[in-house]
């Protein structure tokens, strides 16, 4: 699947429009955020909550966490400059495909199953909780050394801790994190899959870190659980077949499959989700905006 995806951005790569030096690039795609929001006077919104914040929100979602540069490669090629949002947005683009093949077949196809691994990799690496964290791991060398170690595979680790070093701080991040997504994709690849349907009425809610992990060691372990809502009614279960952990009533989803819980394991999840934020808490459906104060 890597190397298809390295196929696609090839064959793209020369038919790319001329880069603007300066670009906006979301930290939470547009393309996951419509899922949650809604249409408005041809233009998309979503509704949100800003930790602290005494009221809630209605945000563009064009303009919501819309940061210029933020995920730009050290190349003077503007098209190499942009190779992680490029090849992040030809991934995302499977994502509306992913979502109708599950309202219609209620099961996850091979196919958006190789794509999720990589799409949440992808997020992952977006997230400012997660950046934070690598940022602390490149500031200490042993530790840098480490990880990219373990993402290598032990090869040419010296040589990527060379490369990684000798660029500006702001540029190491978005070197290791492109290596990093590949790594976790690979590790995704290994783990069980099911799809939980929201309880009616209700549906999924969703944060600015919309991949919940669960008893994590960084960068997954055997134990790690994933809750990731893909939609207002499907959220993707993941969890490792070795796990000691994972709930038996979990366990026993049929996996790949679209499956129904009970409103105690939903509210269980949800709370999970919703208090996985960095900074905002993402409504599913148009709200007025109100005082989060007052009952």
């Amino acid at each position: 699947l890597i190397l298809l995806f390295l196929k696609i951005y090839i064959i793209n790569f020369y038919k790319m429009k001329n880069e603007l030096p300066f670009q906006g690039q979301h930290r939470i795609p547009q393309i996951y955020l419509k899922q949650f929001g809604y249409l408005k006077n041809n233009e998309w919104y979503v509704s949100v909550y800003e930790i602290g914040k005494k009221t809630t929100s209605i945000e563009k979602i064009n303009n919501f966490t819309k940061e210029i540069n933020i995920y730009d490669l050290p190349f003077d090629e503007l098209k190499g400059r942009r190779l992680f949002e490029n090849l992040s947005s030809l991934i995302e683009d499977r994502f509306p495909k992913i979502i109708s093949n599950l309202e219609y077949q209620k099961k996850l196809i091979l196919k958006d199953s190789q794509f999720l691994n990589t799409i949440i990799a992808n997020f992952i690496c977006r997230s400012n909780s997660f950046r934070e964290n690598l940022k602390e791991i490149i500031n200490d060398n042993e530790s840098l050394k480490l990880l990219i170690k373990k993402i290598t595979k032990n090869k040419d680790e010296d040589e990527k801790y060379t490369l990684v070093k000798i660029f500006k701080p702001e540029y190491q991040i978005n070197i290791i994190c492109y290596h990093i997504v590949f790594y976790l994709t690979l590790v995704l690849g290994q783990f069980e899959k099911t799809i939980i349907q929201a309880n009616e009425n209700l549906g999924w809610l969703t944060t600015d870190n919309p991949v919940c992990i669960t008893n994590d060691n960084y960068l997954l372990s055997i134990e790690s659980e994933i809750f990731f809502p893909i939609s207002k009614k499907y959220l993707l279960f993941m969890y490792h077949p070795k796990s000691t952990k994972v709930k038996q009533n979990l366990k026993n989803l049929k996996k790949c499959m679209v499956n129904k819980i009970d409103s105690a394991t939903f509210k269980e999840i949800t709370n999970k989700v919703v208090f996985n934020y960095n900074r905002y808490l993402i409504f599913n459906n148009e709200m007025q905006i109100f005082d989060v104060t007052k009952k």
